[in-house]
């Protein structure tokens, strides 16, 4: 008896652990030789921490937050999709994307972050997307931001950053 119910305990742990827990995955460093460019990264976990809220025919691919001493635009999100067929295309030449920002006190703010997009053709009609929202401007504010929305075009993003991981990140590459 006392061995199911130790039994019950840890698999409840485990379940409750893989549904609440809010962790980014695949953090990389990486330090380039020749330059001494340094980058970080993180793929947010599609579905929890990263979602595709609004799309006319989109899927969420990935979600990369990164970092690099290479560009004065970063820390940066990459948020791709693939679509048969283009969706955001026609807002290539936006270089703005509206944000919403969502503080650990509750407070929202609405901003404009920098952007770049990216489109190519995977195979046939399916074509991948990519918006690439640069942070510089709140990178010391992410510490205390809990989730931010991004507008591209008719999409609608959501990332809830992995706090510890995000850190890691911009430490990474600061030091």
């Amino acid at each position: 008896m006392a061995k199911l119910l130790g039994f019950a305990i840890l698999s409840l742990g485990i379940i409750s652990n893989i549904t609440f827990v809010n962790a980014g995955e695949k953090y990389e460093e990486r330090t380039d030789r020749f330059q001494g460019t340094k980058t970080a990264r993180y793929d947010a976990k599609l579905g929890s921490e990263c979602k595709l809220t609004k799309s006319l025919k989109s899927k969420l691919a990935y979600c990369i937050f990164f970092h690099s001493t290479e560009s004065s635009k970063n820390p940066s999100m990459m948020l791709g999709t693939t679509a048969e067929g283009w969706e955001l295309l026609s807002y290539q030449n936006y270089s703005f994307a509206p944000t919403i920002i969502t503080y650990d006190n509750g407070k929202e703010e609405i901003t404009k972050l920098p952007v770049i997009y990216n489109g190519s053709v995977l195979s046939g009609g399916t074509v991948l997307e990519t918006a690439i929202i640069a942070m510089t401007e709140i990178k010391n504010e992410l510490k205390n931001i809990s989730k931010m929305e991004f507008q591209f075009g008719s999409a609608e993003y959501l990332w809830i950053h992995d706090k510890e991981l995000t850190n890691k990140v911009l430490n990474y590459v600061d030091s």
